[in-house]
């Protein structure tokens, strides 16, 4: 008997055979989704599709939805658009090239070293999923659900998703990485890297290694502080409290990385130690509302709230652990807390020296 050599069936076509396909003599069908066609064969048994169909083409508003083990290594052509789910460090979508290639992933995977995939439009990271990629990949992120986490596996300048909560920066030198609005926690690698905060209410850390770690904030970008005088001293005074949603460095290192804030005056010849330090000696009834374009170093505790609440700090001038920088830029106090770093007047202790810290 003769065999089949081609068979070309639409979705629905396909869709309607499918449970007997595994009977045909033939291993050369051709998909066609038409333009008003919207098929979802995910799901369905790998064998089913990928042993029997050598190509596919998608018309324009045409949408197929398949599983990655089912279409890697095919051929997809036309105008349309294809969703391919469960994308893993072996999926082939080199010859996956319709108009619009959408790739979700559904579970912890390293996509960095798979060269087959550039030709995702649109990455989609499904709820909790941790994934290693490169830049490239990172920046066609057009969706993720609740709490996801990118480790880069190469280093340059690029800006985080507005749909990704943690970012993890590969150690290599020469990291520029700019935060999304939306707010985000990033951890630098070894190397030297540059964090800069954009609207959002950014948790930066510099990583581990001994390189030096530029945390930059453009002037408007830090929180609002707001300043409670809680024993009515009009001064700044011990146990008073500052509350806000504060953009946070977690391990600035002294002597060694640098804190870049935008249109402020750390150094002015009136203050001893060219710094303004709060301390008992030096506070003042102004130091409340700081000068425009000046900032304040203040001792103390911070603490952080989960949730929609405001985060706190409570001054502590001589024993606590932690640094609020204090300024003004446009006429709103404003404050980035240094977490478990003191910056402190040179007679008491001072292991920071902002003409080195401060840039």
């Amino acid at each position: 008997d003769n065999q089949i050599d081609a068979i070309t069936l639409t979705g629905t076509q396909y869709n309607t055979i499918k449970s007997t396909t595994a009977g045909l003599a033939n291993n050369s069908l051709t998909l066609n989704i038409a333009g008003s066609e919207t098929s979802d064969f995910s799901g369905v048994a790998n064998a089913d599709i990928g042993n029997l169909i050598v190509a596919v083409s998608i018309a324009s508003g045409g949408v197929l939805t398949i599983d990655a083990a089912a279409i890697t290594g095919e051929a997809v052509t036309g105008a349309g658009a294809i969703t391919v789910k469960g994308v893993d460090g072996s999926t082939n979508l080199a010859n996956v090239n319709p108009t619009t290639v959408t790739a979700t992933v559904v579970s912890d995977v390293n996509l960095s070293g798979n060269n087959d995939l550039g030709n995702i439009d649109n990455l989609v990271l499904q709820s909790g999923i941790d994934v290693t990629l490169t830049i490239a990949q990172q920046n066609k992120i057009t969706a993720a659900t609740d709490n996801n986490t990118v480790t880069l596996s190469n280093a340059g300048t690029f800006s985080g998703s507005q749909f990704v909560e943690e970012y993890q920066l590969a150690s290599a030198a020469n990291n520029v990485f700019t935060t999304n609005a939306a707010g985000q926690t990033v951890t630098g690698g070894s190397e030297a890297d540059t964090i800069i905060g954009s609207a959002g209410v950014d948790i930066l850390r510099g990583g581990s290694g001994t390189a030096v770690d530029k945390f930059e904030f453009a002037s408007s970008d830090a929180s609002a502080a707001r300043f409670v005088d809680d024993n009515f001293s009009s001064n700044i005074s011990d146990n008073d409290h500052f509350f806000g949603h504060f953009d946070v460095v977690k391990d600035f290192v002294t002597g060694q990385d640098k804190i870049d804030l935008e249109a402020l005056t750390f150094f002015n010849a009136n203050y001893t130690g060219s710094e303004i330090y709060v301390d008992a000696g030096n506070v003042l009834p102004a130091m409340n509302d700081v000068v425009q374009g000046f900032a304040l170093l203040i001792k103390g505790t911070y603490t952080e709230t989960v949730g929609a609440g405001e985060d706190s700090f409570v001054v502590n001038l001589a024993g606590g652990l932690d640094t609020l920088i204090y300024f003004d830029t446009g006429g709103t106090n404003r404050g980035i807390i240094l977490d478990n770093s003191i910056l402190a007047d040179g007679n008491v202790g001072d292991t920071i020296n902002s003409s080195v810290d401060f840039i």
